[in-house]
């Protein structure tokens, strides 16, 4: 049976993800471009391996969620080292409900994860190989990314930044859209299957 590697994601409104790509695009080093439909800006509530039959109970499950927009507050501009890059991610203030919402959705998926193993399960581009960080980030992302160790964050795929942007930290905007996409490497979300406001 197919399997899919899945990230279950807040989509912020455009006028945030205008400023990720913005960001983005201000940086001379940069591994990935953003864009509004490939490569998205967005905040994981959980990552899994599914099998694909899976996907329609996957999106049951999320669509049960009883939650009303909620405010997140971007806070501030850090770095992180991923796959020997350093990159700039946008650090979350992680609210109850953020936590709460991760929280529910990361239990409820968690009986219908599949390991993540074949490059398969990704979606097909020019590369035909996975990364192994890429595959270890989704296998652990239950015990070593969740409950108390859930750190919510925008990744920007980029390193010295040169924007004034950075100055409007903190930045507030209310979550309305739950999002499933398949992953590529380094888990970037390029494939939309599934989306719901809230």
């Amino acid at each position: 049976m197919k399997k899919i590697a899945i990230d279950i994601v807040i989509i912020p409104p455009e006028n945030i993800i205008e400023k990720c790509i913005a960001l983005n695009n201000s940086s001379k080093i940069r591994k990935f471009q953003l864009w509004k439909n490939d490569f998205v800006p967005h905040i994981s509530l959980t990552l899994l391996g599914i099998y694909e039959k899976n996907l329609n109970t996957i999106t049951k499950i999320i669509s049960q969620v009883d939650v009303e927009p909620f405010p997140i507050y971007l806070t501030w501009i850090g770095s992180v080292k991923k796959e020997k890059w350093d990159y700039h991610i946008i650090h979350i203030n992680t609210s109850e409900k953020l936590k709460e919402l991760h929280k529910y959705i990361t239990q409820e998926t968690l009986a219908y994860f599949e390991k993540a193993d074949t490059p398969e399960m990704i979606v097909a581009w020019k590369e035909t190989w996975w990364n192994e960080s890429s595959k270890k980030w989704i296998n652990n992302f239950y015990t070593e990314h969740s409950f108390e160790k859930y750190k919510p964050h925008i990744t920007l795929w980029c390193y010295n930044l040169n924007t004034p942007l950075i100055d409007e930290f903190p930045i507030k905007f209310y979550a309305s859209k739950i999002c499933v996409f398949q992953v590529w490497n380094s888990n970037t979300c390029r494939k939309l299957l599934w989306e719901k406001n809230i």
